[in-house]
């Protein structure tokens, strides 16, 4: 089994517990207690990018610190918000 599945399957059970309990009225919108279910939950989807370069890194046997900090740039809300905005990118007079 590849090791990032557990870690979806555990973020999925953990919104999933949220929705129920939110749909049972158990917790509502905006308590405390779901917004620490729905961010445990997310917090395997918002770095599974991380979590897929270092399982990239083992298979292609390299440095795994290397491939975790190009994920971590790829993911950092800065860069992210960047390219949102379909400009062109100049760094040093380099296209």
């Amino acid at each position: 089994m590849s090791p990032l599945i557990p870690a979806i399957i555990g973020g999925s059970m953990v919104k999933l517990l949220a929705m129920i309990l939110e749909m049972s009225g158990v917790l509502t919108k905006g308590s405390p207690t779901l917004t620490i279910l729905n961010v445990i939950g997310d917090g395997a989807f918002f770095f599974l990018p991380l979590m897929v370069a270092a399982s990239a890194a083992i298979k292609f046997k390299t440095n795994m610190s290397l491939a975790i900090a190009i994920a971590g740039v790829l993911v950092h809300p800065s860069f992210i918000e960047l390219m949102a905005k379909a400009a062109l990118v100049n760094m040093s007079n380099l296209p």
